[in-house]
């Protein structure tokens, strides 16, 4: 039987600011990060039935072996980490969540980072170092939208915008998520794009369309991966999708950004990787060396 094709498309390479660049360091030192903590939990847990069958054992006697700034010391000569491994094992479990708050976050503020250094230094002196959101309003600036060929688009922005909702839900709202395109969080932010956009200027007649499209993007989606995951008797926390879609979202805005920013046939920048269908600007791809 022949291998079927790969339906993934093909990455290039492309130009883009040394900011842009920056960002996306940051997103794979993240990625290294969630996954490797996630590895490291999964082999912490796959023995649980084995080495740590007796729940009451202490943490220190079965891994005080290991090389771990838990075991130093603290003022009074105790060691900071003094569970069972019962207790440790209940931890590790719910580590996982918290792993994936962590890297959503920490990756949504690289990008306000990005938005800094990359978008002050266009905006008028009153604007500079203003809040960012909502998204639609903050880059509602002629630069970024009105461009000849490439101006960016208001779904990337309602949907770089609803993680920014969401990340907002984690902070202020003892980490809650939404778990449903029904949920208030969802209706709310909706009502409020719907009153901001065609008051910058953007067509009513695109406004629905592209809230509808954000909400199925980055809510939907997520709530149908973990019907899906429950489906095949795996329990993934909706929570992982978010941060993989504050990820693509977020790099898509920031994509768009360079698009509208970028001088034509720009070559003085950096260079990052690309699936080729998400590359409208094809003066950015830098040309392969024949092999």
């Amino acid at each position: 039987m022949r291998p079927q094709k790969s339906t993934v498309a093909p990455r290039v390479t492309v130009n883009v600011s040394s900011e842009m660049a920056n960002l996306r360091k940051i997103q794979g030192a993240l990625n290294g990060f969630w996954q490797t903590s996630d590895l490291s939990y999964g082999f912490f847990l796959s023995n649980s039935d084995t080495i740590f069958s007796d729940k009451a054992s202490k943490t220190v006697d079965l891994l005080g072996n290991i090389d771990s700034d838990v075991w130093y010391l603290n003022n009074q000569g105790r060691i900071k980490y003094d569970n069972n491994i019962g207790n440790t094992l209940e931890q590790v479990k719910g580590n996982k969540v918290d792993l994936y708050r962590a890297t959503l976050l920490s990756f949504y503020s690289a990008f306000e980072a990005y938005l800094g250094e990359r978008i002050d230094p266009i905006l008028p002196k009153k604007n500079k170092h203003h809040r960012w959101g909502p998204f639609v309003e903050s880059l509602s600036i002629v630069e970024l939208i009105k461009p000849d060929k490439y101006p960016v688009r208001l779904r990337t922005i309602f949907c770089a915008d609803l993680i920014r909702e969401i990340r907002n839900k984690i902070i202020h709202e003892a980490f809650s998520v939404p778990i449903s395109i029904k949920d208030p969080i969802v209706d709310i932010w909706k009502q409020k794009q719907s009153t901001i956009a065609p008051q910058l200027g953007w067509s009513p007649l695109i406004v629905d369309t592209e809230i509808k499209f954000a909400i199925n993007q980055v809510v939907g989606q997520a709530v149908n991966h973990v019907k899906e995951a429950t489906e095949r008797n795996k329990n993934i926390p909706i929570e992982l999708f978010y941060m993989l879609f504050t990820f693509t979202n977020l790099d898509s805005l920031a994509f768009e950004i360079e698009e509208a920013l970028l001088p034509q046939n720009d070559r003085n920048g950096s260079q990052v990787g690309r699936k080729d269908t998400a590359v409208r600007r094809r003066d950015l791809i830098v040309p392969q060396s024949p092999a």
